[in-house]
């Protein structure tokens, strides 16, 4: 009986570690769902939402305040990372999506950083991390 109360403590944090350590826990497009910042200018701005039966991302590619250039792509949740469509082409229901590159989760569900050139191909020319935080 003494073995017994001795075991027992010991597996409750062994179990924890087993199955606490292995995700991010985020695992659908609803995580994303609402405003995303990096910022206060324009293009500091990501929206994701649901429209016409589709997940969609909202977002300002032009940088300028005074001319906005709203785009709106599909996106998806695949493996716990962010995908996307092509660069300036419409929704195209889900075949046709991309991940997005160095898309890495700092707090799983509130905080991500991404490489910015698939949503604004102007920073090409050298590899631009943005890191969003989901606004409350």
């Amino acid at each position: 009986m003494l073995r017994l109360i001795l075991f027992v403590p010991l597996l409750l944090p062994a179990a924890i570690l087993i199955t606490g350590c292995s995700s991010s826990g985020v695992t659908g497009e609803t995580t994303f769902y609402g405003t995303w910042t990096k910022g206060v200018y324009a293009g500091d701005t990501i929206i994701f939402s649901r429209k016409n039966g589709k997940n969609i991302m909202r977002y300002n590619g032009s940088f300028n305040a005074s001319l906005p250039v709203y785009i709106e792509t599909e996106f998806a949740v695949r493996n716990e990372g962010l995908y996307i469509a092509p660069f300036a082409l419409p929704p195209t229901g889900g075949t046709a999506l991309n991940p997005v590159e160095g898309f890495t989760w700092i707090t799983p569900g509130r905080k991500f950083s991404m490489q910015a050139n698939q949503m604004w191909p102007i920073l090409s020319l050298y590899p631009a991390y943005f890191t969003f935080i989901k606004a409350l």
